[in-house]
């Protein structure tokens, strides 16, 4: 809660307007409520917001790692030895094998 120990508690807050500029609690309703609820509220707020500029770090760096991991030589510079040897090479079947008909071989 030392996030709201710097926050003037009469006054209200500007994260209870929404976004069409309609107060979410009206500004009577905000001097009434009592003290230890307001800083409960004001510093889950300040909890949110350290929570969801850590969840855009991760974000990006969820996005980044994924663009590395799916590089590979054939999509990037990347040198075609550092392509995992876990990843099958996807083979085209062009019909059975051996000798075809009408070739000496055939039976």
């Amino acid at each position: 809660m030392d996030g709201a120990k710097h926050m003037d508690l009469d006054k209200y807050p500007e994260f209870l307007v929404g976004q069409s500029d309609v107060p979410l609690v009206s500004q009577v309703d905000w001097e009434l409520t009592p003290r230890s609820v307001r800083v409960t509220l004001i510093s889950w707020h300040h909890r949110l917001e350290d929570q969801q500029g850590q969840l855009e770090a991760l974000q990006r760096r969820l996005e980044e790692l994924e663009g590395k991991y799916r590089a590979d030589s054939k999509n990037s510079d990347k040198p075609r030895f550092t392509d995992s040897p876990l990843r099958k090479k996807k083979h085209k079947n062009k019909g059975k094998l051996g000798a075809k008909k009408g070739h000496k071989g055939h039976r």
